[in-house]
């Protein structure tokens, strides 16, 4: 009898799109230190070993969006582990964390042949497949259901490497991991964070007193608007109590902010980058620490 993680399911097959990679060294080689700096972030510890940047089947592999002019071969650069990856001592805490890799790195695909990390074997090269349908590990922190979008993450949380364990891969390696999407929170958050800027912003007494006048001489218009004119009253009562509403709101210190079109492009920019993270839709249920099939989809918005 067969434990539950004994399990072997069924593997589905089916077409897929791969491209020919090569390894990033020059990026690894900033996160080992061998340039004199090593990030002291006890979320990105980084190594010696070069175990650790070694690069294993059906792991997701991720380039940096800055470093296009830094090679002419006419490959993708990329690599699977971010131990020791460069941030700023002001950036701590794993969200701001997440937020700022995100920020710099871009989903390749995932590696269908493994790729070591030895100066001696960089030329060797590596393959990705970039669509169809891929077995991936659920090293998230959440079940992943059918039908489910599947975005990006990076767990961070105590014991993911016993959960997570696969053969061949050290255990403090930090990796890209994978999470249901939750894309719309993101989205509001950051929207009503935008349109709220200016909430706290006390109105003027000069503003306070014209808002208390307009609606007085709103409500006044209405009270004055003869009973069988009906749609002229409705119209009237509408407009008395949006002045009413305005001035209750400068008086509380609390106003509307009309978002600019800075604002908006910064939106979209968001809405754009927050879907680029989203790589495609799980066709099985998993557990955290189970695989499960996922079909790689275009990443395009707006």
């Amino acid at each position: 009898m067969y434990g539950r993680n004994q399990v072997r399911k069924n593997r589905v097959a089916g077409p897929g799109f791969h491209i020919n990679c090569r390894f990033d060294q020059f990026t690894i080689a900033q996160m080992r230190g061998r340039g004199g700096v090593k990030t002291t972030n006890p979320y990105l510890p980084a190594s010696t070993h070069s175990e650790i940047y070694d690069v294993k089947e059906q792991e997701i592999l991720i380039a940096e969006r800055a470093s296009g002019g830094m090679f002419h071969d006419g490959y993708t650069h990329c690599y699977s582990s971010l131990n020791g990856y460069p941030v700023p001592a002001e950036v701590q805490t794993p969200q701001e964390l997440k937020e700022y890799i995100f920020n710099r790195v871009k989903f390749v695909g995932i590696a269908v042949t493994e790729q070591k990390s030895d100066d001696r074997l960089i030329e060797n090269g590596l393959v990705a497949q970039v669509g169809g349908v891929v077995t991936l590990l659920n090293n998230g922190t959440e079940p992943i259901h059918p039908c489910d979008k599947i975005m990006l993450d990076i767990n961070f949380s105590k014991g993911r490497s016993n959960i997570t364990r696969e053969k061949g891969i050290p255990r403090e390696k930090v990796r890209i991991a994978v999470t249901p999407a939750k894309d719309e929170d993101y989205i509001i958050e950051r929207a009503m964070k935008m349109c709220n800027k200016s909430s706290d912003e006390a109105a003027s007494p000069q503003e306070k007193a014209r808002l208390m006048k307009e609606a007085r001489e709103a409500k006044k218009a209405f009270e004055d608007a003869p009973d069988e004119e009906v749609e002229e009253k409705t119209r009237l009562k509408a407009e008395a109590k949006t002045a009413l509403e305005a001035y209750k709101k400068a008086k509380s210190g609390k106003r509307d902010c009309e978002m600019t079109k800075a604002d908006l492009r910064d939106f979209i920019q968001a809405y754009r980058h927050q879907h680029e993270l989203c790589i495609g839709k799980s066709l099985s249920f998993a557990n955290i620490g189970e695989r499960f099939e996922i079909l790689l989809q275009p990443r395009s918005t707006i």
